[in-house]
């Protein structure tokens, strides 16, 4: 624990007595002799201006959270432009192109198949605010996006549209019903002080520390080889 710093960490809990929160037990896991479990932790921390330099957090934890990943091909003519197996990170350079200055965060982003030619893209902005908060909001081009990855998957052919639905983090509900079936409590303040910047045309607003989930549709046409298919 640094005090000054208002840093406090918790590595390992250990209790001798039960402490009346529910578990009834004392948290004292022990190993196969009975002694109390070692965690061995390497601690790092960066000391920088604010004023001319961003914290490394976020971008470290980006590579902490995502595995390394491995890659292989059957076929050795295939070119790296045509390898599907980069399709995310070349399809999320390409999006980053087609905007003005990028995008301005620590974008995180998780794909999960559901079903033929639909996909979940989980967007998370983990930049903090008090690494300062940016002049403008970040935006992304997710249409951009998703239209790389089919692109890559399906020989360079495009889908006739593609059909993008926000949903809730749970992903029990699309997010325009959420909103019209929530609750709305009776307060002084009409309220809760959250800033939600609009949408543009083409672009998802993803301002510091917000995760949005979208449902992606990829509207097919058939060829004379038959039908494009983004997932089987």
């Amino acid at each position: 624990m640094i005090e000054d710093g208002a840093i406090e960490l918790m590595q390992n809990r250990r209790l001798l007595f039960d402490d009346c929160r529910g578990v009834g037990e004392a948290l004292n896991e022990t190993d196969s002799e009975g002694r109390g479990i070692e965690v061995n932790a390497k601690y790092f921390v960066q000391i920088f201006d604010t004023t001319k330099a961003s914290s490394l957090q976020r971008r470290t934890q980006l590579v902490v959270d995502e595995p390394i990943q491995y890659f292989f091909t059957t076929s050795f003519t295939e070119s790296d432009a045509q390898c599907i197996s980069c399709v995310a990170n070349n399809a999320l350079h390409e999006s980053m192109k087609t905007q003005t200055n990028g995008f301005a965060g620590d974008l995180k982003i998780h794909l999960f198949p559901e079903a033929k030619n639909q996909i979940l893209v989980r967007l998370d902005n983990l930049a903090d605010l008090f690494d300062g908060t940016p002049q403008e909001t970040p935006y992304f081009n997710l249409e951009a996006y998703v239209g790389k990855l089919y692109a890559l998957s399906n020989g360079g052919a495009k889908p006739t549209s593609v059909t993008l639905t926000e949903r809730t983090l749970g992903n029990n509900q699309d997010f325009s019903e959420w909103q019209k079936l929530k609750y709305q409590w009776k307060s002084e303040s009409e309220s809760n002080g959250a800033v939600w910047p609009e949408d543009k045309e083409d672009e998802v607003a993803l301002q510091p520390q917000r995760i949005r989930l979208y449902r992606v549709t990829f509207n097919t046409r058939t060829e004379e080889h038959g039908e494009m298919t983004f997932t089987q």
